[in-house]
């Protein structure tokens, strides 16, 4: 990889950072449970995978309904690993656009949600952040 696409790699974990955080230290609650991770990377975007113990009931009875993946900032929360297949490019489409809008993206995703449920469409499968999520294929993913 270039220094200079590095630089940018780097800028986008730090940008996305608090949030990633933030996920990450509620993944360490989750630990005693069961819960593993490891460190994946999509290209060159790196990212925390977190699943098993009771991080799955938890992605099972979300209040608007059950998923089986969440990306908050660089990390992406799996119900189970072999989820990572079908669905893990379009978490790491979210990891990308947490890099690009940092710790706007929550706010910018939930308004963006709201836009289309005010103009009669689906709060979640119109929304343009899940579009572009799920235009993305499957593509193998490299462990570090």
């Amino acid at each position: 990889m270039k220094p200079v696409n590095k630089i940018f790699v780097f800028l986008g974990v730090v940008w996305a950072l608090p949030i990633s955080v933030l996920a990450f230290a509620l993944a360490l609650l989750l630990r005693p449970t069961g819960t593993r991770w490891a460190v994946l990377r999509y290209g060159h975007m790196p990212a925390v995978v977190v699943w098993g113990g009771w991080l799955s009931p938890i992605l099972s009875h979300l209040p608007l309904g059950s998923v089986s993946g969440m990306t908050l900032g660089h990390v992406v929360w799996l119900n189970q690993i072999w989820s990572v297949r079908p669905i893990g490019a379009h978490e790491f489409a979210h990891v990308r656009q947490y890099a690009l809008w940092g710790v706007f993206f929550l706010p910018a995703y939930f308004l963006e949600s709201a836009w289309q449920w005010l103009c009669g469409r689906h709060y979640y499968w119109d929304n343009r952040f899940e579009v572009a999520a799920y235009r993305c294929g499957r593509e193998r993913f490299c462990r570090r």
